[in-house]
C-alpha cells in the first residue's frame, strides 16, 4: 500500500516541477554557446582593439577584461551591475597605473587574479601573477602569487 502512494507522490512531484530559468546576465549578451559571436560589439569588443580574458564573478554582477595595446602594454577594464543595470566598462582604478593583463575572478568571486608585466630591460619584460582581494566592497593591495601556487595550479589543469 505504501509503495503505490510513494510512486503517486513521486509522479505528482515530477509533473509539478518547472524548469529553472537561467538568471545569469553576461552584460546583456546571449548565453555562451558553441558558435562564437562578437561579444557586446562597440562596447566591449571595439574595432581595432584587442580585448582578452573576459571574466565574470559567479553571481555575474561584476565583469573584468583585458585590453592589449599596440605597444604591448595593457590595462584592465571593469564594469559592475548596479540596480540590474550594467555600468559602462572603464579603467580598473586599483590597477590604473600598471601594465596588467588577463584578469580572472576566482570561483568564489572574492579575488581578481591577473598578470603584470615589469620591464627588465628596454626590450624585455618579466611577468608575475597577482591576486587582488575584495573585502567589504573595497579592493585591497595586490599580493604577488608565489611560484608554488602557480606550479600547483598548472599541474591541476594539466591532469
Amino acid at each position: 500500500m505504501i509503495r503505490p502512494i510513494f510512486y503517486f507522490i513521486l509522479i505528482l512531484t515530477l509533473i509539478s516541477c518547472k524548469p529553472v530559468a537561467v538568471t545569469d546576465d553576461y552584460y546583456g549578451q546571449p548565453h555562451p554557446d558553441t558558435v562564437p559571436v562578437v561579444f557586446a560589439p562597440d562596447v566591449i569588443s571595439v574595432k581595432g582593439r584587442l580585448e582578452h580574458g573576459i571574466s565574470f564573478t559567479p553571481d555575474t554582477k561584476e565583469m573584468a577584461f583585458g585590453v592589449l595595446h599596440k605597444d604591448y602594454s595593457g590595462h584592465i577594464q571593469y564594469a559592475k551591475k548596479i540596480a540590474n543595470t550594467w555600468t559602462a566598462p572603464s579603467l580598473f582604478e586599483p590597477l590604473a597605473s600598471e601594465m596588467v593583463f588577463l584578469p580572472y575572478f576566482t570561483p568564489d568571486g572574492k579575488n581578481l587574479l591577473y598578470a603584470q608585466g615589469n620591464s627588465v630591460t628596454n626590450d624585455s619584460y618579466r611577468t608575475n601573477l597577482y591576486a587582488l582581494e575584495k573585502v567589504n566592497g573595497a579592493w585591497k593591495k595586490p599580493t604577488k602569487l608565489k611560484l608554488q601556487y602557480i606550479q600547483k595550479a598548472v599541474r591541476l589543469t594539466l591532469v
